[in-house]
This record gives C-alpha cells, structure tokens and sequence, in this order.
C-alpha cells in the first residue's frame, strides 16, 4: 500500500554531512516497529541496521527522532 513517509535523503549522494554517509531506512519505535522514513546514517552512528544491536537484549536499530540519528533500543517481542 503506497503512503508518505518522512524522508530527509533520497539517495547516498545527499548524506554528506559525515564521513560515510548512507541514505538508510529506519524503523520507529512502538508496539510494532514500523517504517519511519528515509534518514541519512554515518559510520560513527551507534547502528546502520538491526545487525549492528545485540539481538540478546533484544535490540533493534531504531530512528530516534529526538537526537536526529539511529540508536540500539529494547523492543521485547508481543508475547
């Protein structure tokens, strides 16, 4: 189903603020994760992608709006 998303990239090209700049897909927080929008990420961002998170502690690479860049964060699985 096509709907609007946040987006402050549309290819690597416009992630040029750091070095490494990617133009990345992140997911917010919440009861279900889901599509946040499209956000520039950098090599010394704490995550690029879920990989990046211990997956032990349940994390997952999420957009936190807050600090503008993508953080590891709990997310526990709906039980």
């Amino acid at each position: 189903v096509p709907r609007c998303v946040a987006s402050d990239c549309r290819r690597d090209g416009d992630c040029d603020a750091r070095e490494g700049g990617r133009c990345t897909p992140m997911n917010a927080g919440g009861a279900c994760p889901s599509l946040a929008g499209f956000f520039c990420t950098y090599d010394d961002d704490p995550c690029r992608t879920d990989d990046d998170c211990d997956i032990n502690r349940f994390e997952l690479c999420l957009w936190d709006a807050q600090e503008g860049r993508p953080s590891c964060a709990e997310h526990f699985p709906m039980p």
